[in-house]
């Protein structure tokens, strides 16, 4: 089958996808926006791709409007709705019978936002799209409320090899791990307090790894135990998740969090906070790792009690947070995702 995807900046959980997808035998187009400034990645390895085409001034879309029919792909996946020009070709493709896909990883809040957007997704979001693939079960509820006809989960999901580390815990460094954008989302000004706190209680503190940059980087320096890393390219990621015995992610809003995936993959215990959406598929409290609320004192008793664990303890963490990331694979998000265009195309 030829598959077109429009989608936004490239991550390498993206490139595992699209990798497992062509190793099914799909013809793959992927236009995709070119990477940041804010996230500077080296350059990806796109050969499982027949044509990828980063389109920053959008002139490959516009000309991709323009093709007939015996050029279109059997297929589209379009990652969101807020690109026009995708929102056009999802309606072409649906004119000629072709199945598209719209991507979510958004979840329902029943905001004012949200409730405006099921008013007007029979005119906005239907005529380019009928399904939807979405994160997880929040997304999914939030898809569903918005009238889509095909709701499958599964849209993010890890490169479980890349990250797999057979060290066990108790012989990696005592060391915790917080990788993402240094902004008030992502809670860092929660994570420095917490972590401040949390040395004033116990002997012998953990080291805390900061991974990212962004505008409370100044937050990071200059405090006790706490490293600063800067922008870690994705490839070096799991070398680092290699050297650290806990993921902690107290993030204020956090519409999934492919990190948590990707931290139990690792075997690493996650704390994460109930804002972050795929602790719902990755994280089992008190037992794979903690949640709490995205406030200092929750977080502050968190890594006390993860500190309090004895090496026993820990290794049982490890092994079931390892246990649910194996529960999703790329292999079988390509197969989803293939069988949710056979269910479209059957109707």
């Amino acid at each position: 089958m030829r598959i077109t995807l429009f989608a936004r900046q490239l991550a390498p959980y993206t490139i595992s996808f699209l990798q497992a997808l062509a190793a099914r035998g799909h013809r793959l187009e992927l236009i995709y926006e070119p990477a940041s400034g804010q996230a500077p990645f080296r350059a990806f390895d796109l050969s499982c791709c027949e044509r990828a085409v980063a389109d920053g001034d959008r002139s490959y879309r516009r000309a991709w409007l323009r093709r007939g029919p015996e050029a279109l792909p059997d297929a589209a996946y379009i990652a969101g709705w807020t690109e026009p020009l995708e929102r056009a070709a999802g309606r072409l493709l649906r004119r000629h019978g072709r199945p598209v896909v719209c991507g979510i990883d958004n979840p329902w809040t029943g905001s004012w936002r949200q409730q405006l957007g099921r008013l007007v997704a029979p005119f906005r979001l239907w005529p380019m799209a009928r399904a939807a693939w979405v994160a997880g079960a929040p997304q999914a509820e939030f898809a569903r409320r918005l009238g889509y006809r095909w709701v499958e989960t599964g849209l993010y999901c890890a490169d479980l090899e890349a990250y797999r580390c057979e060290l066990p815990l108790r012989q990696r460094p005592r060391a915790l791990l917080f990788t993402g954008r240094l902004v008030a989302d992502k809670g860092v000004d929660l994570l420095v307090e917490a972590y401040r706190a949390y040395r004033r209680q116990v002997e012998s503190p953990m080291e805390l790894l900061v991974a990212g940059t962004g505008p409370l980087a100044a937050l990071t320096e200059g405090v006790d135990g706490l490293h600063a890393l800067g922008f870690v390219q994705p490839d070096q990621l799991p070398a680092w998740m290699a050297r650290c015995q806990a993921l902690v992610l107290p993030s204020r809003d956090e519409h999934w969090g492919v990190v948590i995936h990707e931290a139990a993959a690792a075997g690493l215990p996650v704390l994460a906070s109930e804002a972050c959406r795929a602790a719902t598929a990755f994280v089992r409290d008190g037992d794979s790792g903690y949640l709490y609320p995205p406030n200092v004192p929750a977080l502050t008793e968190s890594l006390l009690r993860f500190h309090r664990l004895d090496d026993p303890a820990r290794e049982n963490m490890s092994r079931q947070s390892k246990d649910l990331a194996l529960t999703w694979s790329p292999r079988q998000q390509a197969e989803a995702f293939e069988k949710l265009l056979q269910r479209m195309t059957r109707g």
